[in-house]
């Protein structure tokens, strides 16, 4: 397999949450930036892990979250 890029993982904690469907929109939205290639949303921690070729900075999920009622912030 060509699969030799190590993965980075981070995990945020994410405020706004109250249904399956917030967290398939923080999902959705915070996949559709480039480097990232899962966002997986736990509702009962309130937290969000991502998986990334490279670290992505923490603003540039705020601004993928903008118009929204939800925040991503360092755990």
């Amino acid at each position: 397999t060509d699969n030799n890029k190590e993965n980075t993982k981070q995990t945020y904690s994410v405020s706004g949450l109250s249904c399956g469907g917030c967290a398939s929109t923080i999902e959705i939205r915070l996949s559709s930036i480039p480097k990232i290639k899962s966002a997986k949303v736990d509702m009962h921690k309130k937290q969000v892990d991502i998986v990334s070729e490279a670290k992505v900075e923490l603003g540039q999920m705020q601004r993928a979250l903008e118009n929204t009622s939800y925040q991503i912030t360092e755990l």
